[in-house]
């Protein structure tokens, strides 16, 4: 009877032993078949993230294309700006050139004119008046006493060395 029960043992624990391997495979063919698929799944993850690199780069890329025409844009107004500027300014300058020289020409003649008044009121009194009025424009001698008090004070400096010609004696 142990001999029975020796092989009931065996049979048993050999059973059991089997039972396990082929469990054991079975796990084993599991883990396999999890295994790979995370790897995949690793790999479409890592496809994913160089996707999003690439993305990001384009965008980087178009970004940075669009900083430079920025600062194309403005350098472009900022050169426009100073050619508008150096344009006015020089339109200003040879606008006023042939003003100024009018201008020059005509302070010139109005000197020769008061000069040549200036001769004649030296034998002509009645001339003073006309002298005050163009050397104070905006001022004239209107009454009677303001013209004898200016005829006066005519006199005395015609009178003067500053003024004595060699004709006046």
């Amino acid at each position: 009877m142990m001999r029975i029960l020796s092989f009931i043992l065996i049979a048993v624990i050999a059973h059991f032993s089997l039972m396990g391997q082929a469990t054991n495979k079975q796990q084993n063919t599991d883990q396999n078949e999890k295994i790979i698929k995370l790897e995949s799944e690793n790999q479409v993850l890592d496809q994913r993230i160089k996707n999003l690199e690439n993305v990001n780069e384009l965008k980087s890329i178009y970004q940075n294309e669009k900083i430079n025409d920025l600062r194309n844009t403005v350098y472009t107004l900022i050169v426009i700006v100073v050619g508008l500027l150096s344009y006015l300014v020089y339109d200003r300058r040879s606008a006023l050139g042939p003003l100024e020289r009018k201008i020059a020409a005509l302070e010139r003649r109005d000197q020769s004119v008061i000069d040549t008044i200036e001769e004649m009121a030296k034998n002509n009194i009645k001339l003073v008046s006309v002298l005050f009025a163009m050397r104070n424009p905006g001022n004239s001698l209107h009454d009677e006493e303001d013209l004898a008090d200016y005829e006066e004070n005519v006199n005395e400096l015609m009178n003067s060395p500053l003024f004595r010609t060699a004709d006046n004696g």
